[in-house]
């Protein structure tokens, strides 16, 4: 299949056709949805990504008739374009994989599909996660709101938001202390990218009892084997000099040698 073997390859190794296929195939209703969604993936791709690509996985994220799990990887898709398109602004027509005209209606489009309570949560978090990738005026108030909620899947959108949005300090150092396993991968995530002093020094001090619950239990197990084998590790550890088994001695009588000549 062309598209598993377009995934088994470096983008950088793509054909030049490549973008034109996940074009097509991303808005063919009769593709099978593992191909639609393999598409998706692959055309979010700086290599892939560009207007006509971002437009059409906009077209399919608002297609209510589309299946849910479509409309979100195209969702998901357009973070990547935004994100580069951010960093790299749009004075040179090729620093961007997206024009600015484009940008705008994707940030425009994921800020209406948020805020519309008629769509799925799934797609209401996807279009939010996907935004935050370029800062927008709106995100801080829907960071907090979507924290704010009991809801345990909108918290983890929170948190992976906050990598993308400062502010949120109080929060991210709150959320490393969740048993929720992904909210606290995030939540790590989120401090490294701020460079939370907090944080690395709760990382510091979980490092420091690593080191030394692993030097207690090696010594342990020294001693446990000393005794067991009875031959003197541990005092050899302490004095520098090795003491030998009478059937070590036996099987290396150059050992005995060098015992006697100290």
């Amino acid at each position: 299949m062309y598209l598993t073997r377009l995934k088994n390859m470096d983008p950088w190794e793509w054909p030049e056709d490549a973008g034109a296929v996940f074009l097509q195939t991303v808005l063919d209703p009769n593709a099978s949805l593992e191909d639609r969604m393999l598409a998706a993936e692959l055309g979010a791709d700086p290599v892939a990504i560009n207007d006509e690509l971002a437009q059409a996985f906009l077209q399919v994220a608002m297609n209510a008739d589309e299946p849910e799990e479509l409309r979100r990887r195209s969702l998901a898709a357009l973070g990547p374009a935004l994100e580069l398109a951010d960093l790299e602004g749009f004075d040179f027509l090729d620093d961007s994989p997206i024009t600015q005209d484009v940008f705008q209606s994707v940030q425009d489009t994921l800020h209406a599909l948020f805020h519309d309570p008629d769509v799925p949560k799934g797609i209401r978090r996807n279009a939010l996660e996907s935004s935050v990738r370029a800062e927008s005026d709106w995100h801080e108030e829907a960071i907090q709101q979507a924290y704010s909620s009991n809801d345990p899947e909108w918290k983890l959108t929170a948190v992976f938001c906050m990598g993308y949005v400062r502010g949120f300090e109080r929060e991210i150092l709150e959320s490393l202390e969740s048993p929720e396993e992904m909210i606290h991968y995030h939540a790590v995530q989120a401090a490294g990218n701020w460079e939370l002093a907090e944080a690395w020094e709760e990382v510091h001090e979980v490092g420091f009892f690593l080191i030394i619950a692993y030097v207690v239990i090696h010594i342990v197990m020294v001693f446990v084997h000393d005794t067991k084998e009875h031959h003197a590790l541990a005092s050899a550890m302490i004095s520098g000099r090795k003491l030998f088994t009478e059937r070590e001695f036996q099987e290396h009588p150059e050992s005995q040698a060098d015992e006697e000549l100290e």
